[in-house]
């Protein structure tokens, strides 16, 4: 079966994050692809960036059968890199396109992937990886 993801979130009890608030919760997709799924996360961060309390994340999963409130305490990881254009590492080198490994299910998995990725490329100090939450 296809990888499928999930914006999954909504506006929290309090700002420790742990619980949605009653009737609060959202479940957005299947989007076939990460990019999708991202775009909307975006959107509903964007569309809520002056309540505090909300928080949206990308997962992945069969369908909304993950319970709204453990969406939004659910974590995947993601391994991203490039090859930059000079030790500026602001640009992005020519010809060249940012990578993406994941989805991890835990951080030392992720972990695991990035120093893989890391040592496959020590030879060059232009590519930088970095362990992010999705």
């Amino acid at each position: 079966m296809a990888t499928r993801f999930w914006v999954e979130g909504g506006e929290h009890s309090d700002a420790t994050f742990t619980a949605l608030a009653p009737g609060k919760a959202e479940i957005h997709g299947p989007f076939a692809t990460y990019e999708e799924a991202r775009a909307t996360w975006q959107a509903r961060t964007m569309a809520t960036i002056d309540n505090a309390l909300t928080r949206f994340k990308v997962v992945v999963g069969e369908g909304p059968s993950i319970a709204p409130a453990a969406a939004a305490n659910a974590k995947t990881w993601w391994v991203e890199g490039q090859e930059y254009a000079d030790a500026t590492f602001t640009g992005l080198a020519a010809g060249k396109a940012p990578e993406r490994h994941g989805p991890f299910a835990d951080y030392d998995t992720a972990k695991k992937a990035w120093q893989a990725r890391t040592m496959a490329t020590i030879d060059n100090a232009l590519i930088r990886y970095r362990i992010i939450e999705g």
